[in-house]
């Protein structure tokens, strides 16, 4: 069976088919947005419609947040560096918290011009122009949100999402006017205000969103938990894993990152514990299209609550040896295994007898020091095997607590 292409921290980001789509619908509403800032801006002029020349300076403002989304785009299609080992995805995240405070800020303004004008009592009397205007650009609005969510949600590019939801306000902005602009021609001013307050509370809703949810990402907020429980059901399905616990995940752009330790059983060899760690990690990643990289720590146990710290190999060895040498057991140490489970130390001692003893008499010998190593060391249970040089092997293991 072929596998899947694995993916690495920042692949999505750095995907040349996700920049290259972002920054061409970025493009896009950076050109739409000069011509309607142009055409509503001088029909606003000769019209003589005071809410679609602010509608037009609206549409001007729009170019900064282009350029703030094509900067970020670019920065974060950067590769992983050695200042940045997970690449420049969070370069996206900051840019949508400034582009959901520009949105706040745009509701605001939106809100407080409406209040000034209806203080002052300017109740502007436009043409059919700023109608036409006005319709065109919800049009193109409306427009640009749906292509830059549709490419912004299939690539993961939250900062695109967060533009496409400023081109819907700005859609809304230019409801607002012509609701402004229609009100005024037929002698209810008052619903310009009205409109504009409306859409205000939208547009600030919509920046809020977008900010707060960039903001989580930034300070490393987990995945929802029905995303959380999906992915530790995936690690428990590899075969080799006992349970799974301290799975931790968060995001960094269009990555999910992801740390878990995975319980495999306590006798497995290191490379096999690798492996199942391998397997888990590579399973996940194929399964879950947002994970871009997932560290996995083994565990012969579950040390949820903490492990004890016991004497390390070295430690454990040279009292054997000691034992063996203040004893003059006639035993040689051909190999060991050193197993920490349960927060307690057991040992697997290979030794060499000499072959001109009979069976019983080196049983009698290895049983003697399986004894004195329990009582004597912080070693909770020993299993000893014998290997006699010549002749017949009594391979039988000699254990016990």
């Amino acid at each position: 069976m072929t596998e899947a292409p694995e993916t690495g921290p920042g692949s999505a980001a750095t995907d040349p088919e996700r920049t290259e789509a972002a920054q061409k619908v970025t493009l896009i509403g950076a050109v739409t947005n000069l011509v309607l800032a142009a055409v509503k801006t001088v029909i606003g002029v000769l019209a003589s419609s005071q809410a679609l020349i602010a509608d037009g300076l609206h549409s001007l403002s729009d170019l900064l947040t282009d350029a703030l989304v094509l900067a970020a785009v670019r920065m974060g299609a950067r590769e992983p560096d050695a200042d940045h080992p997970y690449g420049h995805g969070r370069f996206e995240t900051l840019a949508t918290v400034l582009l959901g405070l520009i949105l706040i800020g745009a509701g605001l303004g939106i809100a407080i011009n409406a209040a000034v004008r209806l203080a002052a009592g300017e109740v502007p009397l436009p043409t059919w122009p700023a109608l036409v205007a006005a319709l065109f650009s919800i049009g193109a609005n409306e427009w640009l949100y749906r292509i830059q969510v549709r490419i912004g949600r299939r690539y993961q590019a939250t900062t695109v999402v967060a533009n496409a939801w400023h081109h819907r306000t700005d859609a809304l902005s230019s409801v607002a006017a012509l609701a402004g602009i229609a009100g005024s021609m037929m002698g209810w001013a008052v619903l310009d205000t009205v409109a504009a307050v409306a859409v205000a509370f939208m547009v600030v809703w919509a920046g809020g969103k977008l900010g707060w949810d960039a903001i989580k990402e930034l300070v490393d907020t987990a995945l929802d938990q029905q995303e959380v429980e999906q992915i530790r059901r995936l690690m428990l399905r590899v075969e080799g894993v006992k349970s799974v616990h301290n799975l931790k995940t968060r995001r960094m752009g269009p990555e999910v990152l992801v740390d878990v330790h995975v319980q495999v059983p306590g006798t497995v060899s290191v490379s096999e514990g690798h492996q199942i760690a391998e397997r888990v990690r590579k399973h996940v990643i194929q399964q879950h299209p947002e994970v871009s990289e997932v560290l996995v720590h083994v565990d012969p146990e579950n040390d949820e609550q903490g492990a004890p710290l016991l004497p390390n190999r070295d430690q454990i060895m040279a009292e054997v040896r000691r034992r063996i040498e203040a004893r003059a057991h006639p035993l040689a140490i051909r190999d060991h295994t050193v197993h920490y489970l349960d927060g307690r130390v057991t040992l697997e001692l290979a030794v060499e007898v000499d072959p001109n003893r009979t069976l019983a008499e080196a049983y009698e010998i290895a049983e003697r020091l399986r004894r004195e190593i329990c009582a004597e060391t912080e070693v909770h249970e020993v299993q000893v095997t014998l290997f006699v040089p010549h002749g017949e092997s009594g391979k039988a293991p000699l254990s016990g607590a």
